[in-house]
């Protein structure tokens, strides 16, 4: 399997590597057979789509990619998978929620879930219409109206033969990028705005005001695979949240690096991702600061980080005279 993506000559992504980085790590041998190894086939032969949708920069190419590989369970989705729990139902519909006892009655019976949950909206307007529907490929299209949409963008008969997006992998992504371009995606993601990207693939709308589903893991990929592209730095977007474990971007990785340069060397390598060492790290910060040992790395323990920097970095009173420190922290801006 080749490299992907010659962008400017310059910047390649290898998807042998992000293979290796995906959970339930295998072996390309294993890989080519399964669901995993058809999305990797259907990507490597989609550049002249990508290119015609104007997803043709690492950024843009990351952000699609990364998005699509929550939407697919890591490449191993070729559809919505339906088996829900009564338990699973009442948290996630609200059909559900409203009626416990049909919660019950459907536990793990994909089509009548499917008919339940979105029969009457998205377009689906015929009994059977929500299972007929229901979500696949690698942005999940789900509904009537979508299937419709969409495949007048595409040119593909989406309404009428549904199962295209489980069937042609290829088909799908070229589906995904249209519906990119139709939700102009392309600049959110020019402006590091990865949640607005989420909310536009899972909630139809950038501008939404609830999260994407799993909008973590969401920003996390993205920023993996903007690695690979070598063109990671400053392009996650969510100043002045809280960081805990799974979060990855650039605010991620400065609290990293000025937890390195306050001494707390258990954080490791400064890569964007907020995992157990960063979380060691923080804690470590906030018994040293007087503070509550969450591993949350909250505007209060930010704010104490930010304090302690600026008082490492004054020289003691008797070396005033001599020439200031200069510390160096490569991705401060401004620095």
């Amino acid at each position: 399997m080749g490299r992907f993506l010659e962008l400017d000559d310059t910047s390649r992504l290898d998807l042998n590597q992000l293979v290796k980085m995906l959970p339930g790590r295998q072996g390309w041998s294993i890989v080519k057979w399964l669901p995993r190894g058809s999305y990797v086939r259907a990507i490597l032969s989609s550049w002249p789509v990508l290119q015609q949708y104007g997803i043709n920069t690492p950024v843009r190419v990351a952000h699609f990619i990364g998005q699509g590989l929550v939407e697919t369970s890591w490449l191993t989705a070729t559809e919505e998978n339906l088996k829900y729990s009564a338990s699973q139902l009442i948290k996630t519909f609200s059909v559900y929620r409203n009626n416990p006892r049909l919660a019950e009655q459907h536990h793990k019976q994909p089509e009548k879930i499917a008919n339940t949950a979105y029969g009457g909206r998205l377009g689906n307007d015929q009994p059977g219409d929500g299972w007929r529907y229901r979500g696949r490929g690698f942005f999940q299209v789900t509904g009537k109206d979508n299937y419709r949409r969409f495949g007048e963008i595409s040119g593909l008969p989406l309404v009428e033969d549904p199962d295209i997006l489980s069937r042609d992998l290829k088909a799908s992504v070229e589906v995904a990028a249209a519906y990119w371009d139709h939700m102009d995606l392309s600049w959110p993601a020019d402006q590091g705005q990865s949640r607005a990207v989420s909310r536009g693939v899972n909630r139809g709308d950038p501008t939404h005001s609830s999260p994407a589903y799993h909008e973590d893991e969401r920003l996390l990929w993205t920023e993996k695979v903007l690695e690979l592209l070598g063109a990671a730095e400053q392009v996650i977007d969510g100043s002045g949240r809280d960081l805990s474990l799974g979060m990855a971007g650039s605010d991620v990785r400065k609290l990293q690096e000025d937890l390195l340069f306050l001494g707390h060397e258990e954080v490791g390598a400064a890569d964007g991702v907020f995992g157990r060492k960063t979380r060691l790290a923080v804690i470590s910060f906030q018994d040293e600061a007087g503070l509550e040992m969450t591993g949350i790395a909250d505007e209060e323990t930010l704010t104490a980080i930010e304090a302690a920097l600026e008082d490492h970095s004054k020289p003691p009173a008797d070396q005033q005279a001599t020439a200031s420190r200069i510390r160096f922290r490569p991705f401060e801006q401004g620095a």
